[in-house]
């Protein structure tokens, strides 16, 4: 049961009672008639509620979400138990992924990506972008059905992404990560000072995944379609002029740039144990350089990652040349 007091300013204090006990919550709505509130300081894993409101109905919604290393995970008024591992067995999704995030609409919007650990237990440890470049780093775990609660407080309060991710493969086949995201920024105050989507957003997210196995040593991070090497990178959005940009490009067997530098300076570099991905350019020789990050998602053999713009991210793409 929940019981919430918002008062005219938007501040909000109410009791929630959970199949754990009762907490007090107190926070402030934004603007946008949301707001999340953490469940009792003291609990372990920590429970946060989610709250909407919609003044011109008079309705109040609201989820709770158990977050952390244990079970069992409260999801929209459901519970379910944690994966519990036979003894000596492991739960089949444990591994390391990566992970690309994309927005159903993903016009103004980068490519978001994110490095996951899921250990013999099930339990599923989060660390990346989103899709406007801002950092995330998020704790689940899976239940019986191989399902995970996702949720996390992002912009200081101001926003929010929940949703679930569910774990599929078998043996013998690639393991993969999949799920579905609301993610939600409300519009900047005019005394802010944050630079980017001042107007906010609300976006549904879709996230895929792949278990990630590093090459042998000496065994490039890519196979190229045309050897030796070549691969095509893109960049667009985010302000780019021209939109997009595309360079030819040679990796060495270190995989890095082997091409020739030009005008804008490009750099670039696949960390293959972890399948992380780092550039930079310039847009002209006057300016600061341009810093992107990424995932290599082996299945479709390309990177993909994002950029920051003056206002907004970009995308970027490295793939083998056709």
């Amino acid at each position: 049961m929940l019981v919430v007091q918002i008062a005219r300013g938007g501040s909000f204090s109410g009791k929630i009672e959970t199949p754990h006990g009762g907490y007090r919550i107190s926070g402030a709505l934004t603007a946008s008639g949301t707001g999340v509130a953490l469940v009792g300081q003291g609990h372990s894993p920590p429970v946060y509620i989610s709250l909407g409101l919609d003044a011109v109905a008079g309705e109040l919604s609201a989820q709770a979400h158990l977050a952390g290393e244990i079970g069992p995970v409260l999801w929209a008024g459901r519970a379910k138990r944690g994966y519990v591992a036979s003894e000596g067995g492991q739960n089949p999704a444990a591994g390391y992924y990566t992970m690309g995030i994309q927005p159903r609409d993903a016009t103004k919007f980068g490519t978001g990506f994110a490095a996951v650990n899921v250990d013999k237990k099930g339990s599923m440890r989060l660390a990346g972008r989103m899709p406007d470049g801002s950092r995330f780093t998020a704790g689940l775990k899976l239940d019986e059905e191989q399902t995970a609660a996702l949720f996390f407080p992002a912009y200081r309060g101001e926003g929010f992404a929940m949703g679930q991710v569910v774990a599929r493969g078998t043996e013998g086949t690639r393991k993969q990560l999949v799920g579905t995201l609301r993610w939600v920024k409300a519009a900047a105050s005019a005394t802010s000072a944050d630079k980017y989507y001042r107007r906010g957003f609300d976006r549904e997210v879709a996230m895929a995944g792949e278990e990630y196995v590093p090459p042998a040593s000496g065994i490039p991070a890519m196979n190229a379609a045309k050897p030796p090497g070549h691969f095509t990178f893109q960049a667009s959005g985010g302000g780019l002029s021209p939109d997009p940009m595309v360079r030819l490009v040679t990796l060495n067997g270190c995989n890095r740039l082997a091409s020739p530098a030009d005008a804008v300076r490009l750099r670039l570099e696949i960390d293959p144990q972890h399948g992380l991905f780092h550039a930079s350019f310039q847009l002209d020789a006057a300016s600061q350089p341009v810093r992107g990050e990424g995932v290599l998602l082996q299945a479709t053999n390309a990177v993909e990652g994002l950029f920051l713009g003056s206002e907004e991210a970009g995308t970027i793409l490295l793939e083998p040349t056709q």
